[in-house]
C-alpha cells in the first residue's frame, strides 16, 4: 500500500492549494495532481541520494508548497522527515 496514493482523491485535477501572490505575480493553484507529481520526483530524488524506508532525514526548508511535497513524499516511501524551521 501506497500512502500517497490512499491519500489522494479520485479526481487528481481538483484544486489543492492557492498559492499567494508574491509582488506583481499572480497566485498559482496547484492541483492534487501536481502535488502528486512533485511528491514523486522528491521520492526519485531521495532514492537516488540513498534513503531508504525507515530512514530519517532532517531538511531546512521555509513553509512551502515544496515542503508539503516532500512530507507527502516521505509519507510515501516510509520515511521519517524531521523539517527544521528556516528561522533557526
Amino acid at each position: 500500500m501506497n500512502l500517497l496514493d490512499e491519500l489522494l482523491p479520485d479526481d487528481l485535477d481538483r484544486p489543492f492549494l492557492r498559492l499567494a501572490p508574491i509582488g506583481s505575480v499572480d497566485g498559482d493553484t496547484l492541483s492534487y495532481r501536481d502535488v502528486e507529481r512533485r511528491a514523486r520526483r522528491f521520492v526519485v530524488a531521495m532514492t537516488d541520494l540513498g534513503v531508504r524506508p525507515g530512514d530519517r532525514i532532517l531538511l531546512q526548508v521555509p513553509k512551502s508548497a515544496d515542503a508539503l511535497c516532500v512530507t507527502f513524499a516521505c509519507l510515501s516511501s516510509r520515511i521519517v522527515f524531521v523539517p527544521l524551521n528556516t528561522a533557526y
